[in-house]
């Protein structure tokens, strides 16, 4: 095999060398550099397991899962919105400022025995592209 001549190979080399040092540049330009996002949520209660989440989303949404006898939620959002959470049977509804993902509020609440096992609709009401965070904890079955 022939080798390529001097003027080629440092052709080729420099054209490398361009291609290497262009590709973490342009990597850093795909995200902005000061993007929001959520700091770790507050811990859960104490005697109290996670039941769902975190769950990111946007906009509004509702989920719906099943009772504990004590539930409590977890809620952030980024910008410059309100973001509420409401709940089926009205266990807890509450609001929370959104802010720089290091805002959460929270509130929990006692379900009635009869409806301890039944399901829990959670209505998220939130602007359309306002970026929520959820968690749910619950005490043990």
């Amino acid at each position: 095999m022939r080798p390529f001549p001097p003027a080629r190979a440092r052709g080729m080399a420099r054209l490398l060398a361009v291609a290497l040092l262009a590709g973490p540049a342009a990597a850093a330009c795909s995200a902005p550099p000061n993007a929001p996002s959520f700091t770790a949520m507050p811990l859960p209660q104490a005697n109290l397991a996670t039941v769902l989440g975190p769950v990111t989303g946007t906009g509004p949404a509702t989920i719906t899962l099943t009772a504990r006898h004590v539930l409590s939620y977890t809620l952030g959002c980024l910008g410059h919105h309100v973001v509420w959470l409401r709940t089926t049977p009205k266990i807890a509804s509450f609001a929370v400022q959104c802010g720089d993902g290091g805002v959460f509020a929270g509130e929990s609440g006692t379900v009635p025995g009869r409806e301890a096992t039944a399901e829990v609709s959670l209505r998220i009401a939130a602007p359309s592209g306002t970026i929520w965070e959820l968690r749910v904890d619950g005490s043990p079955r």
